[in-house]
């Protein structure tokens, strides 16, 4: 039997037992449980109705207690309603599920098999009311609430050594400005002042403590729970400061040859871990308007936004039309007739797809081992590091491919070799001979 049937069987069956008089008992009930948040009767169908002495006081208190048929009756409407309840409450599971997959409130109910009442409605509302005052984000958990902080004395154990790393946000600057986010931080009341002097805090304290990796991730973990406490400004926030602390990892002063470069790598990467599930709770749920279209057009340079639009080409590769596709614009720096004829033999042997995106059946190491070759070939190298080598850009092309961490690939590949030359790097050659 279905929800709805065994549901209306029980309201019939409830009503053998009702009386008018039961109001008086209930409101007797309400008052003796007023404090009490271990019993259902204030609201919450996910605790059960209180039973045992406190109704036996409820009755007495009525004038019923010695009305043996009265006091039947009651009980038994009692354990009907607890039943009809844990129906409700099973109900009201299913219509959030139908809910977060984007039903409205009638769809969703019609989809669990019941159609919009009065009596319903009220429960539901009655809930749903509860539940947001609990948790203004219902009927989703909270961001990063699954995310349990470590313990800091496993520090001691691991060994890591201190590091010099120190970095700066001119650059995240510059391109929060370019899409005008600083719009958008001063309507929800922090701006871009606010956002740095966060930020700022929180940098000088990693590079302060870079032989305490957890003591690190439960500061940043502390910020972001503080940053819940402000439902939708707060994700906004916490987007901005995660993608802020990674900028200033890209633009700090070591590289591969430096001490401590690899712990650096596994906390940003950890932090890139964060970033990413902010942002697919906020592109998921969050309604875009023009009020966050700073913010939307800024994501859509970064890397987490290039990945948000392959997930979301992967579930909808129907609507892709040629009519539709998107227009690829090169960097500067790559848009050139040569590089455009190198891109086109990748694309022909497979190695990146038309939007320029690497083909991941092909190793991370030989995206890495492109971007390195192409660096060379444009003469398009960042600088060079403390040894006189030629410092690659690697964050144009993790944009471009839409992949992350291109560097840690090749270091990963140096720790067991003496030259960068992983599996099939002829095949990358031949596309600049």
């Amino acid at each position: 039997m279905d929800l709805h049937s065994r549901y209306n069987e029980l309201d019939k069956e409830a009503g053998k037992y009702n009386r008018k008089e039961f109001d008086k008992v209930y409101t007797i009930i309400f008052d003796l449980v007023k404090d009490r948040t271990d019993v259902g009767d204030n609201g919450n169908l996910t605790l059960p109705l209180v039973s045992g002495s406190i109704i036996d006081e409820a009755l007495k208190q009525a004038g019923f207690a010695d009305d043996t048929k009265f006091v039947s009756d009651f009980k038994k409407y009692r354990e009907i309603e607890q039943q009809a309840r844990e129906i409700q409450l099973k109900s009201l599971e299913a219509v959030s599920k139908h809910v977060q997959k984007g039903s409205n409130i009638d769809e969703a109910m019609k989809k669990v098999g019941f159609t919009r009442n009065d009596e319903l409605q009220s429960v539901l509302d009655n809930v749903i009311s509860k539940a947001k005052k609990d948790n203004p984000y219902f009927p989703f958990g909270k961001p990063f609430e699954d995310l349990i902080k470590e313990d800091e004395d496993l520090d001691d154990l691991l060994m890591v050594k201190g590091y010099k790393i120190d970095g700066n946000l001119l650059a995240y600057h510059n391109d929060l400005q370019k899409h005008k986010v600083s719009v958008l931080l001063d309507k929800i009341g922090i701006g871009l002042k606010g956002l740095y002097t966060l930020l700022n805090g929180m940098c000088f304290f990693l590079k302060e403590n870079t032989e305490k990796p957890t003591r690190i991730q439960n500061k940043i973990k502390d910020c972001l729970d503080n940053l819940n406490e402000y439902p939708g400004c707060g994700q906004v926030i916490q987007i901005l400061f995660l993608q802020g602390i990674i900028e200033w990892f890209e633009h700090c002063d070591i590289d591969e040859k430096s001490k401590g470069y690899d712990e650096a790598q596994i906390l940003c990467n950890w932090v890139y871990e964060r970033l990413m599930d902010v942002c697919l709770y906020y592109f998921m749920l969050f309604n875009k308007n023009s009020d966050s279209e700073p913010l939307d057009n800024y994501l859509a340079t970064t890397q987490i936004g290039e990945v948000w639009n392959e997930i979301k080409a992967s579930q909808h590769p129907q609507q892709e039309t040629h009519k539709n596709q998107k227009i690829i614009i090169l960097p500067n720096e790559l848009d050139t007739d040569g590089f455009k004829k190198i891109l086109k033999a990748a694309i022909e042997d497979g190695f990146v797809h038309n939007d320029y995106t690497w083909n991941k059946s092909k190793s991370k190491q030989l995206a890495a081992y492109f971007a390195q070759k192409a660096c060379e070939h444009l003469n398009i190298n960042t600088g060079t590091d403390k040894d006189g080598n030629k410092k690659i850009n690697w964050k144009l092309f993790e944009k471009m491919f839409a992949l992350d961490n291109l560097r840690g690939a090749k270091n990963d590949w140096m720790k067991l070799h003496t030259t960068f030359h992983p599996n099939g790097y002829a095949d990358i050659d031949k596309f600049f001979e």
